[in-house]
């Protein structure tokens, strides 16, 4: 059995890949080279991709739980099964190595082994020769097993899952005790302060002319009334009820809240194409991402102007808010795991929407949020 010359690549010296044959001559020679090289845990091959005479290291066949009393059926052509999924990627990715000319070639698939069990390998490979067009034929390179890998990959995607759907879930109930708790506070504590202040004027009148009282009266009912303004505004803050008249209602409320209370300017934009009616759990992420963006502006900014638009994008619906304060460096943010910043992404994603943040120092702060159409 004879091990096929690599022809094309240079040689492989200590500094790259380079010209310096006798550097190459002296590793392939060098007496521990055997041991280095199983001290890796690779398999070797040298394999043409057409036929033809091939060859494979004992650790090859090893790791697809054959022995070497297997090698002549190896050499004569044999190729473990590839599972059904992953041969389309195997031949789409040979189609662009024949039309291409790259040389270093990384392949991932499952491959059954003797015991019937399937593992992910992984081929990296070098073209050590090809046809006059310019075509490959032949191979050299290493396979390993990356089985843990892709079972540590799984669990990992499981996990961040079962997260996402918990996080979902979370968010949900959130929203739901916030629409209860508006509710009781608008509607409950509502009546009860408006029956307390018919109550104070009822007193009112029948203190008659005991002008000692009256005074004190007027005081009550002007707490009375300045605690139910206040009951009405935690209601619509904790979750607005234009929210059901639709996200450009509430977005305008919103803003019309904002520029009130803040220092900032603040003015809404609505194309008249955009008025879609939109599931609630989206109308109301959209909601909040634009309620931290702003609250964002109002903490970070300072006084300035705040700009909210919701517009068409083709078939999408587009969220953009927009603020001109100091800005600043968003890799430097995001390195911080600014919590705002992360929770108005998560939104977005979870209702399959893109969300883009743009800042430059000196030049304010635009965030996009693009949602596909509904």
């Amino acid at each position: 059995m004879s091990v096929l010359p690599v022809t094309e690549p240079q040689a492989v010296t200590d500094a790259g890949v380079g010209p310096a044959a006798g550097h190459a001559e002296l590793a392939v020679n060098h007496p521990r080279l055997p041991l280095m090289l199983r001290s890796l845990r690779l398999g070797f091959f040298d394999a043409g991709l057409f036929g033809g005479p091939c060859w494979y290291s004992d650790r090859y066949l090893a790791l697809l739980g054959y022995g070497r009393e297997h090698r002549a059926q190896f050499e004569a052509g044999f190729r473990p099964l590839v599972h059904p999924d992953d041969v389309p990627a195997l031949r789409s990715r040979l189609q662009r190595r024949e039309r291409g000319g790259r040389i270093h070639n990384a392949t991932e698939a499952r491959l059954m082994r003797r015991d019937g069990r399937w593992i992910w390998v992984r081929w990296v490979g070098v073209v050590s020769e090809r046809d006059a067009q310019g075509r490959p034929l032949r191979m050299v390179g290493t396979m390993e097993s990356i089985d843990a890998l892709k079972q540590r990959e799984g669990a990992l995607i499981e996990a961040h899952d079962e997260l996402s759907a918990l996080v979902d879930h979370a968010h949900h109930a959130i929203e739901e005790e916030r629409k209860r708790l508006a509710g009781e506070v608008h509607d409950q504590l509502g009546q009860l302060l408006t029956l307390m202040r018919l109550e104070l004027d009822q007193l009112a009148m029948q203190a008659g002319r005991q002008e000692v009282m009256l005074p004190v009266l007027d005081r009550l009912r002007s707490r009375v009334d300045e605690t139910l303004q206040a009951s009405r505004l935690i209601a619509l803050r904790m979750r607005p009820a234009m929210l059901d008249l639709g996200l450009a209602a509430a977005l305008r409320w919103l803003v019309e809240d904002f520029d009130a209370r803040t220092g900032c300017a603040c003015a809404f934009a609505l194309d008249e194409r955009a008025g879609t009616e939109l599931p609630e759990t989206v109308a109301t992420a959209l909601f909040r991402i634009a309620q931290e963006a702003m609250s964002n502006a109002a903490r970070h900014a300072g006084p300035c102007r705040v700009q909210v638009r919701l517009e068409r994008a083709g078939p999408a619906l587009k969220l953009v808010i927009h603020d001109d304060g100091p800005g600043f460096d968003p890799v430097a943010v995001r390195r911080r795991a600014r919590l705002g910043l992360i929770g108005m992404r998560e939104r977005a994603q979870r209702i399959g929407a893109r969300w883009t943040l743009h800042s430059t120092p000196g030049q304010g702060t635009r965030i996009e949020v693009l949602l596909p159409s509904h």
